[in-house]
């Protein structure tokens, strides 16, 4: 089983060997680059994450249904917000083994050859979305700051769904993503319809109402 547990929890709370009814939570905490960095629902659950780990001796089962059960949050937690919070150094994930997984903290040493393999392999992972779009977690973040969540979401889609009915590859989806939206220049009419265009073709679509559909990601290696 897997664990989730927030880095530097013994400096953020000044309490050992007791499960206290409230936690600190510093005033400048909105001020930090690495948290502003983080979209309004990453910092809700950043926030749950902080509850839980008081009264769970900082080891959170990582079961993202029950957290969000036991915190009543009523949007379901995507595992991209995970990984948003161990890119950004927040919490880190290991298994019952105690072998750290994600957001791994280390020691300020030399850094040696093996170490600079190692992070060039941590570079190439990329996380799944929906059936065919592959993104680093960099790349994924870089989007929803220059587009929004939500548009980000739907531009996942358009190529997810482009992907899968033509059996195109591409060698960078985020690249793809961003030629797509400087050549289409998607324009919304006032009867709330978008008209999109090919960018193989030229063609112009009829997109018909805006929709969004959670994009689910799950880590793999490319």
């Amino acid at each position: 089983m897997k664990y989730i547990q927030i880095n530097r929890w013994d400096e953020m709370q000044h309490y050992k060997d007791r499960h206290p009814p409230w936690i600190k939570l510093y005033n400048d905490l909105p001020r930090r680059h690495d948290y502003s960095c983080l979209q309004d629902d990453s910092k809700l659950v950043l926030i749950s994450l902080f509850l839980l780990a008081s009264c769970n001796d900082n080891k959170i089962p990582y079961d993202l249904k029950w957290i969000q059960e036991e915190m009543k949050l009523k949007k379901r937690i995507q595992p991209v917000i995970m990984e948003d919070l161990a890119t950004l150094g927040w919490i880190s994930v290991y298994s019952d083994d105690s072998k750290m997984i994600a957001g791994c903290k280390q020691d300020a040493i030399p850094e040696t050859e093996t170490e600079t393999e190692k992070s060039r392999e941590e570079k190439e992972k990329k996380t799944l979305f929906m059936d065919s779009v592959y993104l680093t977690t960099k790349e994924h973040l870089t989007l929803k700051e220059r587009f929004g969540e939500t548009k980000v979401l739907s531009l996942i889609e358009d190529l997810d769904n482009y992907i899968g009915s033509t059996g195109k590859r591409y060698k960078s989806h985020y690249k793809t993503i961003l030629a797509w939206e400087k050549k289409n220049g998607r324009q919304t009419t006032k009867t709330g319809k978008r008209k999109s265009q090919n960018p193989s073709t030229g063609d112009s679509e009829d997109g018909g109402d805006f929709k969004t559909t959670s994009a689910i990601g799950r880590t793999v290696k490319v």
